[in-house]
């Protein structure tokens, strides 16, 4: 990094939709070209100058709400070419980016319908059918592509066990270079 001409940091939202998607991509459970949308929530030092300033400050209330709130709907957001690029998709996502009342952390989710999903045509290494389009099967593609990844931890696979309400906390992880899927 230290000779080098450029170096580019990706985005947030960006890697930790590329890291979601891509894998689903690659094994053949979702097609490249899906429709896919993102809700994206972060905290208020994650918008920049002018978001900090307007979330940061006692004086408007901003901190004090109890809900997100929906920024930049008025365009496309600037890390959507680089979530099309990079997960490999012919088409952009669509994007819901908000902000919420605490100044770091970040929590992002991609709802895939069911029928996106689709056997895969490269059977798994290990088994002589293709992959089935479940939700166990996602999650598998997951676990088994970030298995030695020091930073990224999958969750365990919970069925249609419901999910720890505490576990959803968007800033959990803040102050460390890891991510949970």
């Amino acid at each position: 990094i230290r000779d080098a001409r450029f170096v580019t940091n990706p985005g947030c939202y960006a890697s930790a939709f590329v890291l979601l998607v891509r894998p689903l991509v690659d094994e053949g459970l979702l097609s490249g070209d899906a429709a896919l949308s993102i809700h994206g929530l972060s905290g208020y030092s994650g918008g920049g100058k002018l978001l900090i300033e307007r979330w940061g400050s006692s004086d408007n209330g901003r901190i004090a709400l109890p809900f997100e709130a929906p920024y930049a709907l008025d365009r496309i957001h600037k890390h959507v070419p680089e979530m099309q690029r990079y997960a490999n998709l012919a088409h952009p996502p669509q994007f819901v980016p908000a902000v919420g009342p605490f100044k770091c952390g970040m929590r992002v989710e991609i709802p895939i319908h069911s029928s996106l999903l689709h056997n895969s045509s490269a059977p798994d290494a290990r088994e002589s059918e293709p992959k089935e389009a479940t939700g166990e099967a996602v999650w598998k593609v997951l676990a088994d592509r970030y298995r030695d990844e020091p930073f990224i931890e999958v969750e365990p696979y919970l069925g249609f066990e419901p999910v720890d309400d505490f576990a959803l906390d968007p800033t959990s992880l803040n102050d460390t270079n890891r991510m949970q899927l």
